[in-house]
């Protein structure tokens, strides 16, 4: 059976499409694929390299197959500065000292009436005299018994003073001013403060002063003002 022309050109073609164009894209793909993800190249000279641990040196001979990979940018060390900063020195506040002065020490008490209470504020035979802390507050002279005091007018109400080894009954041990007086004053050596108190205050080991001021006797003391309105 001869063969004709038409059915040896589709026997060629045929051949191509099962057997050479499968093979040329399988070889194409290889090649593509060394290029791109696994690039490979002969040696074509004899090199010497180091290991990883670079404790050893490797030949590669003449002919030897080898991959080539760029090494990515790491960024540099960051720099440590080992210079400590100078120490900041911030400068220490002086203390506030408690305004001090001498005060001559005397007392008085509103039930005796007289001298002890105005007679306004008298009313059948007792002080009603009401006295104030100077914050807006009023209440009975017997309230601020044994911690208030009347004090010259220099020193607003409200102020409180700490009387060296004479303390108040109150907290805090401070006596208030809630009151004024006539011979409340302030004198050349001293301020006068009239303790409201019943009895006569004993300082130890204070000293008492006589003079015109003072002519029966009074406690002379230091004395810190603590608080002002």
């Amino acid at each position: 059976m001869k063969m004709n022309k038409d059915n040896l050109v589709h026997i060629c073609l045929r051949y191509i499409a099962i057997v050479v164009l499968p093979v040329a894209v399988t070889l194409t793909a290889a090649w593509v694929w060394n290029k791109t993800f696994n690039p490979q190249e002969k040696v074509e000279t004899e090199m010497q390299v180091l290991s990883l641990d670079q404790q050893q040196v490797i030949t590669i001979l003449p002919g030897a197959k080898i991959t080539r990979q760029d090494i990515p940018p790491t960024l540099p060390n960051p720099t440590v500065s080992t210079t400590l900063p100078e120490p900041t020195t911030v400068p220490t506040p002086e203390p506030t000292l408690a305004p001090q002065l001498m005060a001559r020490i005397s007392h008085y008490n509103p039930r005796l009436l007289g001298v002890n209470c105005h007679p306004d504020n008298v009313l059948n035979g007792e002080c009603t005299s009401w006295l104030s802390d100077g914050a807006g507050s009023w209440a009975h002279w017997s309230f601020y018994e044994n911690w208030g005091l009347a004090c010259p007018k220099t020193y607003s109400l409200g102020t409180k003073f700490a009387i060296s080894h004479f303390p108040s009954s109150s907290p805090d041990g401070y006596w208030t001013c809630v009151d004024r007086g006539t011979l409340i004053s302030v004198l050349p050596d001293s301020i006068r403060l009239d303790l409201l108190t019943p009895n006569m205050p004993y300082v130890h080991q204070g000293d008492i002063v006589k003079d015109k001021w003072s002519p029966s006797g009074s406690y002379v003391v230091k004395v810190e003002i603590v608080h002002t309105p």
